[in-house]
C-alpha cells in the first residue's frame, strides 16, 4: 500500500532517509512531504519512529473533479463502511491549491456530505461530525482539479509527542527539533550542547534519539486506531520490541542551559516526562559564564530574533560569536534563526546553510566550524 509522510520544507531528505532505514519502498521525494510503499507494519512504525513526520497519511484514491457535483459522487462511490464504523466521529480537513475549488472549507462540506451520505444509504443513519477531537480523520489535497482521498493515521500531528508538560513563550517545535538534529549530522558520540535551551525541546529530542527512543513512545492515540482493520496485537508487539530497545547507557553528555530560571524548571520537567532526565544536564547559566570541560563539543541553538534588526539582538549576536570562539575551540555550533540579518553578527563565516520553512516563517540553519 502507499504511504504518505508529510514534514516541513527543507526537511524532506531526513525524513527519506528515516523511511529507507524503516524499510520504505519506491521512496518518492515531494514538495513538504514523502511517499513510500509498504504493508500495515510500516505504518505502524512510521507512526512510532519517525521523528521528523507531521503526519502519516494512507492514501484511499486519486481523481479529477471540475465542480462540486463530481467531488461529492467520487467520495460517495468510496465504501466508507468498510472503513470505520457509524459509531465513530469524525472530521475532514481539506487544503486547496486550486482556482476552480478555491474554498478549503466547501470541500470540506463537500466530502463530508458524501460521506455521511454513504453510511445513511447503509445504515438509515450516519456518524457524527467532531472537529475538536474526531476519532477517524479524512484528509483532503487538491491541486487544480486533481483530489487526494487520504486517511490520516496519525490523528494529531507527530510533533505532539506527550512528553511536554509545560512550555515557554514560542517553544521550538519536535519535528523541527528533530530535524535539525538529524540534519547538523550528529554522530552522538560527541558532547552535545544547547547553550540558549529555552524548555528543553532540542536537548530532549538529541537525547531521545542517542538512547534510541521512539519518538512517540509516551502517546496512546493515534487515528489507525480506530479504523476497521486495526491489529491491536501487531500495534502491541511492534511497540513493546522498540520500547525494549531503549538504551540509557550512552557516551556523550547532553546538555542545556538558559539564563531563565523558570524555562530550566520546565526543561527539567519535560526530561522527566520523557524519561531522559538522567540523561539531559540543565543548569541555569548565562552563555558567557559557561564551565564545560574542554573538548570538542557538538552545539545546536536557537536564539530570540526580530522581524526588524536591534540594537540587543545584534550584540546578542555577537556575544554568541564569543561565545563560542572563546569556550567551544575546535567544535561546531549550528545556529537556527528566522532572520538571516541577525546571522551576521555572530562574526563566523558560515561552512553550510539549509532553509527550513515552518508555515510562514523560514528558517535559517547555519553551520560554523570553530578552529
Amino acid at each position: 500500500m502507499k504511504i504518505v509522510a508529510t514534514t516541513f520544507t527543507g526537511l524532506e531528505q531526513v525524513l527519506k532517509k528515516e523511511i529507507e532505514n524503516l524499510g520504505g519502498k519506491n521512496i518518492t521525494i515531494h514538495k513538504r512531504a514523502v511517499s513510500y510503499y509498504g504493508d500495515k507494519t510500516l505504518l505502524y512504525k512510521s507512526n512510532l519512529l519517525l521523528r521528523t513526520a507531521i503526519r502519516v497519511l494512507m492514501p484511499l484514491t486519486d481523481f479529477i473533479a471540475e465542480d462540486a457535483e463530481t467531488l461529492y459522487q467520487k467520495v460517495f462511490e468510496i465504501d466508507w463502511t468498510k472503513i470505520f464504523d457509524v459509531e465513530k466521529t469524525f472530521a475532514v480537513e481539506a487544503v486547496t491549491y486550486s482556482n476552480t475549488f478555491r474554498h478549503s472549507g466547501f470541500v470540506a462540506l463537500k466530502t463530508k456530505d458524501a460521506i455521511v451520505d454513504r453510511f445513511r444509504e447503509v445504515y438509515g443513519y450516519r456518524p457524527d461530525v467532531d472537529n475538536k477531537e474526531p476519532q477517524v480523520k479524512i484528509n483532503v489535497h487538491v491541486r487544480d482539479t486533481f483530489f487526494n482521498i487520504s486517511l490520516d493515521s496519525s490523528g494529531e500531528p507527530l510533533f505532539k509527542r506527550g512528553y511536554r508538560v509545560e512550555q515557554t513563550i514560542a517553544p521550538m517545535n519536535e519535528v523541527l527539533a528533530a530535524g535539525l538534529i538529524q540534519l547538523s549530522n550528529w554522530d552522538q558520540q560527541t558532547d552535545f550542547v544547547d547553550f540558549m535551551c529555552g524548555s528543553g525541546t532540542i536537548p530532549i529530542e538529541a537525547a531521545l534519539l542517542a538512547t534510541n527512543t521512539p519518538s512517540q513512545f509516551k502517546r496512546t492515540y493515534f487515528g489507525f486506531k480506530h479504523w476497521k482493520n486495526y491489529d491491536k496485537a501487531l500495534w502491541d508487539s511492534i511497540k513493546e520490541h522498540y520500547v525494549n530497545q531503549i538504551n540509557k547507557d550512552i557516551k556523550p553528555l547532553i546538555f542545556g542551559s538558559d539564563k531563565d530560571r523558570e524555562a530550566i524548571a520546565i526543561a527539567r520537567k519535560n526530561a522527566q516526562s520523557a524519561k531522559v532526565d538522567d540523561i539531559v544536564k540543565f543548569r541555569v547559566m548565562l552563555m558567557q559564564k559557561l564551565d564545560l570541560p574542554e573538548s570538542k563539543k557538538h552545539i545546536i541553538i536557537n536564539p530570540p530574533y526580530g522581524i526588524r534588526i536591534t540594537g540587543n539582538l545584534k550584540e546578542l549576536y555577537s556575544k554568541i560569536g564569543y561565545v563560542l570562539k572563546r569556550r567551544f575551540k575546535k567544535s561546531t555550533a549550528w545556529v537556527f534563526s528566522n532572520n538571516p540579518g541577525l546571522l551576521t553578527y555572530i562574526g563566523l563565516k558560515p561552512s553550510r546553510k539549509y532553509i527550513i520553512k515552518t508555515g510562514a516563517l523560514e528558517g535559517h540553519f547555519y553551520k560554523y566550524t570553530i578552529f
